[in-house]
């Protein structure tokens, strides 16, 4: 094989994408003209602030959200927001209420913080994914209890891109058959899908939502969390009193400028130009031997996770790095560790499916000819290293 490292086909969007230019322009602008403090009172600090709000506008248009009912509370990402989604609801639940309901197949981020609630005296159910990965509305009313007082969910899975169904409005639902006031807050990860999806709070009946900049080209380190103003949260850290005390400390504004900036440039087709990328990758996998696809096929318009039966990942994903196709081996914050993944184990896929599994994620910045080109240096290195594999 030629080496290609001077053309690199970056095939790992869902870990973290590249900077787009209108994000960096607007990232300078911040840090060499708007770089006072947005609580200070002078001019500096008041034109400060007034980007800050602009920004947080532009966000609660793009999710539908009620700019009166709803506020935008940056974090420095994804991790953070679920962290102050779930702690922060949690923390404030009467006895009464402390049943949380989430996925067996959740970002860490989420499952981890909900396992931690359950270390410390609350309920919490995993729902289990069908065979397409998914997790349906039925699944989590059956799973509603009178002391219910959260349910976490993803938009759509980091690892194979299967994409629940939220647009049922859980929330409206529930309302029909309950006769209660108090109903579950309802918290979405929306880390994979804004920006790629459509999204309406409103629609969906979703109180919290998170999202984060480095997933649509924007900088790391930032991300904010959508609340409902009537969700009442438990700060995880204190002093400052910015963001209503909610979530304290000097606003990023370089970084919510930046991604604001990204998400403005998305251009408006970003989904029908990713779903005919992923058709057409899709397609390309399947004509290779010894592949099997673990994501479904009415799954998010940017991932694939597919399996080459007889390899390890890890392998065939350094060999192809050498062709200068950059696949991920899974999430990207667990792929160090060398655990199986959680959320392939969840849909009962066996240990040699799952240890010969890559994620490949795309963006609207993909062409066409990235994934022809990317489909033969797959093929050839999958069929060379499995010719050394089965002389063994």
């Amino acid at each position: 094989m030629n080496n290609r490292e001077n053309h690199e086909i970056y095939l790992d969007h869902s870990a973290t994408t590249p900077v787009c230019s209108e994000a960096i322009e607007a990232m300078n602008g911040a840090l060499a003209g708007w770089y006072g403090n947005p609580s200070s009172l002078h001019r500096k600090g008041l034109e400060a602030e007034k980007r800050i709000k602009a920004a947080s506008l532009t966000f609660l248009n793009a999710i539908k959200a009620p700019t009166d009912k709803g506020e935008i509370l940056y974090t420095s990402g994804g991790t953070e927001a679920n962290n102050l989604a779930i702690s922060g609801v949690a923390a404030l639940l009467r006895q009464s209420r402390r049943h949380i309901i989430t996925s067996a197949v959740e970002h860490s981020s989420v499952l981890e913080v909900v396992l931690e609630w359950e270390k410390r005296g609350f309920e919490v159910t995993l729902l289990k994914p069908d065979t397409n990965g998914t997790i349906t509305p039925e699944q989590v009313l059956e799973a509603v209890r009178p002391e219910t007082g959260l349910i976490s969910l993803m938009h759509v899975n980091n690892e194979t891109g299967a994409i629940f169904d939220l647009g049922a409005n859980l929330k409206g639902r529930l309302r029909s058959v309950r006769d209660r006031d108090d109903l579950p807050v309802f918290h979405v990860d929306a880390v994979q899908s804004f920006g790629k999806l459509p999204i309406d709070v409103r629609a969906m009946g979703i109180d919290l939502l998170t999202a984060s900049a480095h997933k649509i080209h924007g900088p790391k380190g930032i991300g904010f969390l959508y609340r409902d103003k009537a969700i009442r949260l438990k700060p995880l850290v204190f002093g400052g009193g910015q963001q209503g005390g909610i979530r304290p400390g000097t606003e990023n504004v370089p970084g919510i400028l930046g991604m604001e900036a990204a998400f403005k440039a998305l251009p408006i087709n970003a989904a029908t130009h990713l779903r005919t990328l992923r058709d057409r990758l899709w397609e390309g996998l399947v004509s290779i031997e010894h592949v099997a696809i673990n994501s479904p096929a009415d799954g998010a318009p940017h991932v694939i996770n597919a399996s080459f039966t007889g390899l390890k990942s890890e392998v065939l994903l350094h060999t192809l790095e050498k062709e200068g196709v950059y696949v991920s081996s899974g999430s990207a914050c667990h792929s160090k560790d060398r655990k199986a993944s959680h959320v392939l184990t969840a849909l009962g896929l066996s240990d040699a499916r799952i240890d010969s599994a890559l994620r490949f994620s795309l963006s609207v910045h993909t062409t066409e000819d990235d994934i022809d080109q990317a489909i033969k240096i797959i093929r050839q290195a999958s069929t060379s290293l499995g010719r050394i594999m089965r002389r063994r």
